[in-house]
């Protein structure tokens, strides 16, 4: 810092939103005791992957294998015990492998319990 006659700061170096955040940051008196809480309250919240009726399923199936690459989709599936939404360009499907590739995420199709493709047009029965 740089001083005037007087002893009164003159100018203070800029300190970025991060570096000022850490002075507020408490003292964590136990190394990883918040981590572990935060690793057992995922835990707790995780819940078992819905069932889905093999209706649903051959609709999806369809619905997949209608896709080209590059149709924008909506895939909500289960990971690790939680709901997920991936928003994304359709890459490809590996049956064999049972995965989908969506914005460079594998899912696997066993996962998927809904699929949405953005900007069709709903198809009259």
């Amino acid at each position: 810092m740089e001083y005037d006659s007087r002893r009164r700061v003159v100018a203070r170096p800029h300190m970025s939103m991060s570096e000022r955040a850490k002075i507020f940051i408490p003292f964590d008196a136990l190394k990883g005791f918040r981590e572990e809480l935060e690793r057992r309250e995922r835990k707790v919240m995780a819940s078992d992957a819905p069932e889905l009726m093999e209706e649903r399923c051959d609709e999806i199936s369809r619905e997949l294998a209608s896709l080209s690459r590059g149709d924008e989709v909506v895939v909500a599936h289960f990971s690790d015990g939680y709901s997920r939404r991936t928003l994304g360009s359709f890459g490809s499907l590996d049956q064999a492998r049972g995965e989908v590739l969506i914005a460079g995420e594998s899912i696997a199709l066993s996962s998927i319990v809904d699929l949405s493709v953005l900007g069709r047009d709903c198809e009259d029965a």
